[in-house]
């Protein structure tokens, strides 16, 4: 800052927005922090963390199989490492660091100042660390998960698993992947609601592309996984047989659920990897992208198809041909889609001037490792083949081809590029190029023998064998591989290091980007944009907008400068066009985030040790904390309405589009619980067994039309007054609607109570009251945020925070009549429609 700038008083502005938008100092500022980039540097930094712990069990296991027979490791200790190598990549570090750069990056992208909810995107990152956190305590209690990543059941069950090594594996990944939903739900809606003015979807950032494609993904996979592991859970901890034959459940159940999980999952890894090699290509190659176009409809295919794939891993289990024959057409077909991308990647370098500097090198290692993985899919896609290399090395080869090749290569060459504006300091490039070359050779020494271990009949997860099976020389070489692959990444990560502590200070655009973050100082300050960009073009940098392109926008923008003290303002965009709709008011710096998910993980760590006092008292603090939360604060909502001319607060505000968010990811949650309720419906001979008493038509239906009168006065609560104004009818219908479902959880409950559900004996009953259960809670949620709301209208009267709120409820109740109205037509309609339901 200069004399100059403090004689004019252009000080003060930029002084109140960094005041307004930073952290308070010291620890106190460290553990309320809030700002997208904060939170988005700390998932990449614990997730490299996880990635190192990871990578070292891995040379655990190859040390154990570098020979035959070979005493290293304990059977049991294997199995172990195995399990908590495979969760830690899977869950803990692939997808976290992904968002986590997403997060960082993507309002930077897109022109915004922060994510719209600054406080849910911290309270994500804590259930990440906590989950984590549970996950890797099993070491300290000695009781490690040891049943694979993929906790197949009934080898998981209470039969086969009594102890709680399995139980760490359930409550951990529940809550690391609680955190992957929540991170989704931020991405989507700074994406389709915070965008520059005059950023159409057509000129979007690739990288943005790729993100919002892949948190759309997770907000229809992770449910899934979120479902098996609860039922799985409540069937070690009561006994409910939804995976036991002997109970009428079914443990195909598990691996359809889990892999619906988690066959998206890979492309929810790799297509954000493939967003920063669309990001990243142009910049080296010195020109926009070719096939842009292409290269999104490709994303959008990849998407829908990846959620027709997932008995891809289940050829081997007794399905039909028919189905099998679909599964592999449609495992097949997703290559085209991926050929497209690397087409497009290809023909810009062709066209372009390549620089080949370290983020081009691992692109172009990408390219060639990810390609022979893509192969050897295409090859485990017909299902004759894949009966033969099941459950073998071969399987294993292609699944580290395309993660590693199509994840680790991609996200490293992005950790290199963005390396200057996570941490403003410029990482050195021969240290980058050992690293890569280190890594490239050390990956196809280490995996491409496995290919050939696979098709001589070496199986996977098993942790020694004999000399005569002439596996030795291979494994040998596997492991040498596998170390000079790890001492890459070692290389690597100590460039980074290093440079973060005392590399040269990077400038603003260390590479001539075309996107936005480069427009920002290395690295960016708390605000992003003192005046938030208007933009003309899909290479704003190259193509910078010319001034007056859209002057009511620029007006507004000019004043965003210039704030009251502690106001944090951003701009919304309408979702398709990106036309300047008004500006959101943001909330700061908060405990809230940290306790809430210290309260959730205090009353898991409870279900854990099958202490329900601890249970209460977690369930207890975190209802507490949300509470606290989510009340209103004075004196900062609202404030500049008049000067800024369209605040959008209310029912118009950001926040209703995030409870409409999560009220869709409530109904992938049913409809998985549906789904497993019908499953096991159609594995058995007779559908209600026999001895279920007669399951009633007519009080599910009185008590769904009861629920339809709770949504009914919600949704009208939430209207204005008069069309165009912004005033609320009062408290009066928030409370009709909390009384009416009090009622309608009542009547649900006698219900219950009459049919003597047993939910220990048979899986029938156990489904009944899990569906039950889950509409339950969220019906007494929705009697909770009605009576809150309720509450803050009597008392404050015609306020923004009172609009918004009854808003939500709305969206929520609306939600819950149709889950309700979804159980009662598959528990009691369907079997009626069958004839078995008495």
């Amino acid at each position: 800052m200069t004399a100059a700038d403090v004689d004019t008083g252009r000080a003060q502005p930029a002084e109140r927005l960094t005041s307004a938008w930073q952290a308070p100092p010291g620890l106190p500022g460290w553990l309320m922090a809030v700002n997208h980039k904060q939170i988005g540097r700390r998932f990449v930094f614990t997730a490299l963390g996880f990635l190192l712990v990871g990578g070292l069990q891995s040379m655990f296991m190859r040390w154990q199989l570098g020979g035959p027979e070979q005493d290293v490791l304990s059977p049991d200790a294997y199995n172990a490492l195995f399990t908590m190598h495979g969760t830690t990549m899977m869950f803990l570090f692939a997808v976290p660091i992904l968002e986590g750069l997403g997060m960082y990056l993507v309002p930077l992208m897109v022109g915004a100042r922060d994510l719209p909810f600054p406080r849910l995107n911290a309270f994500g990152y804590w259930l990440y660390v906590f989950g984590g956190f549970i996950l890797y305590w099993s070491f300290v209690t000695g009781s490690v998960p040891d049943g694979g990543w993929f906790a197949y059941t009934p080898l998981a069950g209470p039969e086969y698993s009594p102890g709680s090594n399995l139980d760490f594996w359930l409550l951990g990944v529940t809550l690391v992947e609680i955190s992957g939903i929540l991170g989704a739900l931020e991405l989507v809606i700074v994406i389709l609601r915070h965008r520059a003015p005059g950023m159409a979807l057509h000129r979007m950032p690739l990288f943005a592309w790729s993100q919002l494609v892949m948190s759309a993904m997770i907000l229809f996979a992770f449910p899934a996984v979120v479902v098996a592991s609860l039922l799985l859970e409540v069937e070690r901890k009561t006994g409910a047989p939804f995976y036991d034959p002997d109970g009428g459940g079914n443990p195909l159940l598990w691996q359809h659920l889990f892999w619906i999980f988690g066959h998206p999952e890979v492309y929810i890894m790799l297509l954000p990897a493939t967003g920063v090699i669309s990001a990243i290509v142009p910049v080296f190659s010195r020109r926009p992208i070719i096939g842009y176009a292409a290269i999104v409809i490709s994303q959008v295919a990849i998407a829908v198809l990846s959620f027709g794939l997932w008995v891809h891993h289940m050829f081997t289990t007794g399905l039909p041909p028919l189905v099998l024959a679909f599964f592999a057409v449609s495992s097949a077909l997703i290559a085209i889609p991926s050929g497209v991308q690397v087409f497009a990647w290809l023909a810009t370098l062709r066209f372009g001037r390549p620089r080949w500097e370290t983020p081009l090198l691992f692109i172009a290692g990408f390219i060639v490792i990810f390609t022979l993985g893509g192969i050897t899919g295409v090859m485990v896609a017909a299902f004759p083949f894949d009966a033969q290399v099941h459950d073998s090395y071969f399987v294993v080869a292609h699944f580290h081809y395309v993660l590693i090749g199509g994840v680790v290569f991609p996200l490293f060459a992005g950790l290199h590029h963005w390396w200057p504006k996570l941490v403003g300091r410029q990482p050195s490039e021969s240290l980058g190029k050992v690293a890569f070359w280190t890594m490239f050779v050390g990956f196809n020494v280490a995996f491409f023998p496995q290919h050939i271990l696979g098709l001589r009949g070496m199986p996977r997860r098993f942790y020694t064998y004999p000399d005569e099976y002439g596996w030795g020389a291979l494994n040998l070489l596997s492991t040498l591989g596998a170390f000079a692959f790890a001492a890459g990444v070692l290389v690597f990560v100590t460039n980074l290091v290093r440079t973060a502590r005392s590399g040269p200070e990077a400038v603003d655009d260390p590479w001539g980007g075309d996107t936005l973050e480069w427009a920002t100082s290395s690295p960016p300050p708390p605000y992003n944009f003192a005046v938030p960009p208007v933009v003309t073009s899909a290479q704003p940098l190259w193509n910078p907008a010319p001034a007056g392109a859209d002057p009511t926008a620029e007006a507004v923008l000019a004043r965003l400068a210039d704030p009251p003290a502690g106001v944090r303002e951003q701009p919304i965009t309408t979702a398709v066009d990106g036309r300047f709709r008004g500006v959101a008011l943001l909330p700061g710096p908060s405990y809230w985030p940290l306790v809430t998910a210290l309260a959730m993980a205090v009353a898991m760590v409870g279900v854990l040790v099958d202490n329900v006092p601890l249970v209460v008292v977690g369930a207890s603090g975190t209802l507490a904390a949300i509470v606290g939360w989510v009340r209103p604060e004075a004196g900062t909502v609202g404030m500049r309405r008049h000067e800024l001319g369209d605040v959008l607060d209310g029912r118009r505000s950001t926040g209703v589009w995030g409870a409409a968010a999560g009220a869709a990811v409530l109904a992938v949650l049913l409809a998985y619980f549906c789904y497993a309720h019908l499953y096991l419906a159609v594995s058995v001979e007779t559908w209600p067994p026999e001895g279920t008493p007669p399951l009633p038509a007519l009080r599910p239906a009185v008590l769904v039309g009861i629920i339809c009168l709770a949504a009914a006065a919600s949704v009208r609560a939430g209207r204005p007054r008069h069309r165009g104004a912004d005033r609320l009818p009062g408290a009066g219908l928030l409370g009709l609607g909390a009384g009416v479902g009090v009622l309608a959880l009542a009547g649900g409950a006698s219900m219950l109570a009459d049919l003597g559900l047993s939910g220990t004996e048979r899986a029938h009953d156990a489904s009944l009251l899990v569906l039950h259960a889950f509409v339950g809670v969220i019906a007494l949620a929705g009697v909770g945020i009605n009576a809150f709301a309720a509450y803050q209208a009597a008392r404050l009267g015609d306020h923004p925070w009172v609009s918004a709120a009854a808003a939500i409820s709305a969206t929520w109740w609306t939600v819950i009549a149709l889950s309700w109205a979804a159980v009662a037509g598959v528990v009691y309609g369907w079997p009626q429609l069958l004839g078995s339901g008495g």
